[in-house]
């Protein structure tokens, strides 16, 4: 670190070298000697009217912004079904020069505050839509998936998955969008003849101040790295996800009353189910004319070799795959499936992985309670986050969270794999505690000794491609 300032310190003095000795060979009032030019800047810093004319810059600058910042995100993230309409129309503003903005600014809204401020809204806005949509594009299935596994509502399936999700794509939009406002704002000042920077520069070139107008450059360019420093620390510091933890806790959520149909006719069924995916340039079917059904209170365990298609056959029954025919009859029954893999929000903690999908059910303080009275009964820290757990612990977490979705038809898919004894225990006692009397629970796994629940029937996937057998 200290090798670099030092060749940055280099790099300024050379660069002021030669500035000094180009000033010597022409005419002041076209290049002054760098000593006037920060005189007049240090002028510019003790003048109280200066720093009224630049924070009235600022003013309108920030304004423009973070109305492009909020009105770009809620526009890619909230209307991204419209996203093929709208951003063909945003591409082109982009391409509008800027000096055509300003005059239709002036045309629209006068000589105005308001028009300096839409002028860095014009300039500003694509890139933070942009930049969102590009983001959105990038999330990954699996957490898209998450968000209808376990029926979150809008709100939080923007809030929680989405806007983390593009969070560091909006951060660098941001950060480019900063060093294009000072430079709008300025020029927009100067044609609508607002006081401000950008009138000041015009002042200082029309009475040939040539080193007052480098000053107020300086001074633009000190303001542009300081308000990039500024937000890459407030990114550093976790200023934002503080920001963000709490907004889980205010969100607007309809909360949604959890009924259980007990009666017996409502099974659960899948009938003539097969599945084929495209491998090696031809089709391999993985399951063939599958039957099962699931009725209230029943618990199922499935077992089969590895690649006979038990997960497959778990997403197909909790709606994440479409089979190629046959039908899947819930039978007014919701599923939800405990993925082979953990699938934890990696920017929420252990607590507020339960939290997110307990909160279409009950206030945020009585969802956190929940979630902490699970956690303490599977014997993990609430406050630690995904990448600090085990892969034992993981699994439990993800548990508790398809336990907390209260789904009278509950797929559990490895839920034991990677945990010792004394975890799976706490497991399969918190899986007896949160299951109500009409609920079914299907169960895979590999091995018998995972076999601790109490089990109405076992049955078994075989051959290739496979079928359902009844071992029980």
């Amino acid at each position: 670190m200290p090798f670099k300032l030092s060749k940055t310190i280099i790099s300024f003095l050379l660069f002021t070298l030669a500035w000094k000795m180009a000033s010597l060979s022409t005419n002041s009032l076209v290049l002054p000697p760098p000593e006037k030019v920060i005189y007049s800047f240090a002028t510019i810093l003790i003048s109280e009217d200066s720093w009224k004319t630049t924070a009235g810059t600022a003013r309108r600058a920030l304004a423009g912004l973070f109305t492009a910042v909020f009105s770009g995100v809620f526009a890619a993230i909230i209307l991204s079904p419209l996203t093929p309409y709208i951003r063909p129309v945003v591409t082109l503003l982009q391409n509008i020069p800027l000096v055509s903005w300003t005059l239709l600014a002036i045309v629209w809204f006068g000589f105005t505050d308001a028009s300096v401020s839409f002028v860095v809204f014009t300039s500003t806005f694509p890139i933070i839509y942009l930049n969102t949509i590009s983001g959105l594009s990038g999330i990954s299935p699996h957490l898209q998936e998450i968000s209808k596994n376990f029926r979150l509502p809008p709100v939080l399936k923007w809030y929680g998955i989405e806007l983390a999700s593009v969070g560091i794509h909006i951060s660098a939009g941001i950060s480019v969008a900063i060093a294009i406002m000072w430079k709008s704002v300025v020029m927009a000042e100067l044609f609508a003849s607002i006081k401000g920077v950008g009138l000041a520069m015009e002042t200082s070139r029309t009475y040939l101040q040539t080193d007052m107008l480098m000053a107020w450059t300086l001074l633009l360019v000190i303001l542009g790295l300081t308000s990039d420093m500024a937000w890459r620390f407030l990114i550093k510091s976790g200023f934002f996800m503080k920001f963000y933890r709490l907004g889980l806790r205010w969100l607007p959520v309809q909360l949604s009353v959890i009924e259980q149909n007990f009666l017996d006719n409502n099974v659960f069924k899948i009938d003539e189910i097969t599945k084929s995916y495209w491998q090696d340039g031809h089709s391999s079917k993985i399951l063939d004319n599958i039957y099962l059904s699931l009725n209230p209170g029943e618990a199922v365990y499935l077992s089969g070799l590895s690649g006979s298609g038990k997960t497959t056959l778990l997403r197909i029954m909790a709606g994440l795959e479409t089979p190629d025919s046959g039908e899947v009859n819930q039978n007014g029954r919701k599923p939800c499936l405990m993925f082979q893999e953990p699938r934890l929000i990696p920017w929420f903690t252990a607590e507020e992985n339960i939290i997110i999908v307990l909160r279409r059910q009950m206030p945020y303080k009585a969802a956190a309670s929940k979630a902490r009275h699970m956690l303490n009964h599977l014997e993990i820290p609430h406050d630690y986050y995904p990448q600090q757990l085990s892969g034992g612990m993981q699994k439990a977490v993800s548990l508790a969270r398809t336990l907390a979705v209260l789904s009278d038809v509950i797929l559990l898919d490895e839920p034991f794999s990677s945990s010792d004894p004394e975890q799976k225990k706490r497991m399969m006692q918190l899986i007896t505690r949160e299951i109500r009397p009409a609920d079914s629970i299907l169960i895979v796994s590999h091995h018998s000794e995972d076999m601790s629940l109490p089990a109405h029937r076992k049955l078994n996937l075989e051959g290739n491609p496979a079928a359902l057998y009844d071992c029980s």
